[in-house]
């Protein structure tokens, strides 16, 4: 055990107070002092939310803490999401807040009851560095903006990163409320509010919209009342004869913040909290976060007899689950930084998006949540009554007629899948082999013209008009000769799209444009993202249609796991959110799905069809499903089970 003559706690929020009273209770120090820059009686903010982790983490530091702040929670099990008049409620997440300020004054009692001493005092680099200098072990617990962490940069080594939307965190007084995220369609663009209760009547009302939003409704140069006027009008009608409440905290961008270490060298300070990392609001994680980190701190401090040893176990405990949380949190903030591409979703679609934004959040988990919901997600993608368990692999998918008024109709895929052999999108499945005993884990899909891949856009001049299904052309090739030309690439890119243009017209479907996923996911940030982006918008001006097959480049192949699609897709998939939702473009994206990621990838709206990858002799049945003695719900699941629901072929 490390037994200490003085710990001083610099930050008196949950982070700060959970630790003094974690080390207080395990007898670590003989003085234990919490100095904070507001008053004792002064609190930030409105609502804190709580899981039931995060309960049981408070009743392990100090169960008095935990009852108390128990009989004071807020509670809820069904959310919405509304659009306009339109609005989907789900059920199945049990969630809780409370007052912020009940929640602090419960913790600074039980200090005060085991003799930790609060006091109020400034905060800045130089205290911060006398604290140091003056005790045993200093606790960074002062937030975000850190004066410990800017003392000793140094030795932490802090990355901040700013988020792209700007945000304010209000409060409401409303009757009418409900736990509910609300997009409302303004002159200036979408403005979005997430709205949880902490209390009877009264909810926390986060308003969060993008910068050029900001820019534009002229928020940017209002003061705090000015702002707080726009904002009771934009959401007038959701709050009805309620009200809008500011705090003290104005408009921000969200501050991500990691540390390469986070303890100094003579393991004189450590962090902890929001001084250490952050996690998005919108996953409600902050506060989890913070209490963990004081009860595995105090845990190490009380199983080690060396300092230094003791702080680097604590760190080491607790950077995966942080890491974790913070690459879920990154998830759900990029969906609210993107949300502007989905306002043309159908309602129902628009909802799984929002819910299925965190990685852990799947089809699967969602449909044993609630099952009526995902239903609703099938119907969205026009599958009709749900069939065959109502899963988005299974609903057919039309590509868009190129001429609309004639009699070309638009090529039906039965399935949302495409199977593909040796990298290339399958010609008839039934041509890699004859079935095996095993049902494939997905459902045959779509059928391409002809047999092989075209070598680059030339070879559509001899392309047989004869059938209406797509055929697939590798630009991979062009793209590279045009990324290496030091000249005007604009010629070349206008030639080759009306090539593109001219065979789409005559087959009257898409042609299916291949290209590696990486190429595509800086989007204009580098010239081969703003090739294929003109490519593609050129063949649209020319009034016709090209789709994108996005596969992984050779040092982006992988495995897929349990719980998502795995790093070898998220290039794929990024890319193909961009195509698909801001350049309306047909996407394919090939890699090695799970049955779960592709249902979630599909109902979320990131991409039309999945890539199922294959060898030849693997058994893919008959076009346009399985066959029916293998098909049933019953017999899947446990085909599944027992192959762990992963695609291996």
């Amino acid at each position: 055990m490390s037994t200490l003559d003085r710990v001083t706690v610099l930050g008196g929020g949950p982070a700060g107070l959970a630790t003094a009273l974690r080390l207080r209770n395990l007898r670590l120090a003989e003085e234990i002092t919490v100095l904070d820059k507001q008053h004792p009686t002064a609190s930030a903010g409105w609502g804190i939310s709580l899981d039931d982790a995060a309960l049981a983490v408070l009743d392990g530091i100090d169960p008095m803490a935990g009852a108390r702040v128990r009989t004071a929670m807020h509670g809820w099990d069904t959310v919405s999401l509304c659009r306009g008049d339109e609005e989907v409620t789900a059920s199945g997440s049990r969630l809780a807040a409370v007052t912020r300020d009940v929640f602090l004054r419960v913790l600074r009692q039980r200090c005060q009851d085991v003799g930790v001493r609060l006091e109020h005092a400034a905060a800045d680099p130089e205290a911060a560095r006398e604290q140091v200098r003056s005790a045993d072990l200093v606790v960074g617990a002062d937030g975000v903006n850190s004066q410990v962490r800017t003392a000793f940069a140094e030795d932490f080594r802090p990355r901040v990163a700013l988020g792209a939307n700007h945000y304010v965190w209000l409060a409401a007084e409303s009757d009418r409320l409900r736990p509910c995220v609300l997009l409302r369609t303004t002159p200036y663009g979408t403005m979005f509010a997430s709205v949880y209760p902490f209390a009877p009547g009264r909810f926390t009302f986060i308003v969060e919209c993008g910068g050029p939003v900001w820019e534009r409704s002229g928020l940017a140069r209002k003061s705090a009342d000015e702002s707080l006027a726009v904002l009771r009008s934009v959401f007038a009608e959701d709050l009805g004869d309620g009200r809008l409440l500011a705090g003290t905290a104005g408009w921000s961008r969200f501050a991500t913040v990691h540390n390469d270490r986070w303890h100094t060298a003579g393991a004189k300070a450590v962090l902890v909290g929001d001084a250490a990392h952050t996690a998005h609001f919108s996953v409600g994680l902050g506060t989890r976060l913070a209490v963990e980190d004081a009860a595995e701190l105090g845990s190490c401090l009380a199983r080690h007899d060396d300092r230094e040893t003791a702080l680097r176990a604590y760190e080491a405990a607790r950077r995966v689950p942080v890491e974790e949380g913070q690459a879920r949190a990154a998830e759900s903030q990029a969906w609210f930084e993107r949300c502007e591409r989905y306002r043309h979703f159908p309602i129902s679609q628009l909802a799984f998006s929002w819910r299925a934004r965190q990685p852990t959040t799947t089809f699967a988990r969602l449909r044993g949540m609630d099952p009526a919901f995902t239903e609703r997600v099938c119907r969205a993608l026009g599958g009709g009554p749900p069939t065959d368990g109502g899963e988005p692999v299974s609903v057919p998918f039309d590509f868009p007629a190129v001429r609309p008024g004639t009699s070309c109709s638009p090529c039906r895929v039965p399935s949302r899948t495409v199977h593909v052999l040796d990298d290339e999108l399958a010609r008839d499945p039934r041509l890699l082999g004859e079935p095996g005993p095993q049902e494939p884990a997905f459902p045959a899909g779509l059928v391409l013209a002809g047999r092989a891949l075209l070598d680059g856009v030339a070879a559509l001049a001899g392309l047989d008009t004869r059938t209406a299904r797509p055929v697939e052309v590798d630009l991979r090739p062009l793209l590279r000769r045009l990324s290496a030309a030091a000249g005007n690439t604009a010629t070349a890119v206008d030639r080759a799209s009306a090539a593109v243009a001219a065979a789409s017209r005559r087959t009257g479907s898409p042609v299916i444009l291949r290209l590696e996923a990486e190429a595509v996911d800086a989007g204009r940030s580098t010239l081969a993202g703003r090739l294929v982006l003109d490519f593609v918008r050129a063949v649209a001006d020319r009034g016709a249609r090209a789709a994108v097959h996005l596969v992984p480049g050779p040092g982006e192949r992988g495995t897929g796991d349990a719980d998502g699609p795995g790093e070898a897709l998220r290039l794929g998939l990024g890319a193909s959110d961009l195509l698909r939702n801001e350049y309306r473009c047909p996407t394919v994206v090939t890699g090695p799905w799970t049955r779960d990621a592709a249902n979630t990838a599909i109902g979320a709206g990131r991409v039309d069809l999945v890539g199922v990858l294959r060898r030849p002799g693997d058994g893919a049945g008959a076009p346009g499903g399985v066959a029916d003695a293998a098909g049933t719900p019953a017999a899947r699941d446990m085909r599944r089970e027992t192959r762990k629901d992963r695609v291996t072929r």
